[in-house]
């Protein structure tokens, strides 16, 4: 079941949903992110996670998982408002648990 989360930023709530590109929908295989913007906003996105969170060994934590979406998801919607129209980025980067992460939309 992929993970689901909420995030909100200060005037709006996105949802968020993980993408299990392998592992034939568990284990190792590589992980993404679909971004839900408010009607308002636009459409969806969709943002692969780079290098494979599996590599790292908070994100075996399964109490953990939601984290790195949420940071992920973030950086995301801070990047999307810091230019004058919202716009998705191309990429972002962001740290979660000591490791570096870029995550490029789809």
């Amino acid at each position: 079941m992929p993970i689901q989360i909420t995030v909100r930023d200060n005037n709006n709530t996105y949802d968020v949903c993980e993408i299990q590109y392998g592992g034939a929908g568990n284990g190792g295989g590589n992980r993404g992110f679909y971004i839900t913007p408010p009607d308002n906003l636009g459409r969806r996105a969709e943002y692969d996670i780079m290098p494979n969170p599996h590599n790292n060994p908070s994100y075996n934590r399964p109490r953990l998982q939601p984290n790195l979406y949420e940071t992920a998801a973030t950086a995301v919607i801070n990047a999307a408002n810091a230019v004058t129209s919202f716009a998705w980025p191309v990429s972002v980067n962001y740290v979660w648990e000591g490791v570096d992460y870029t995550s490029t939309r789809q």
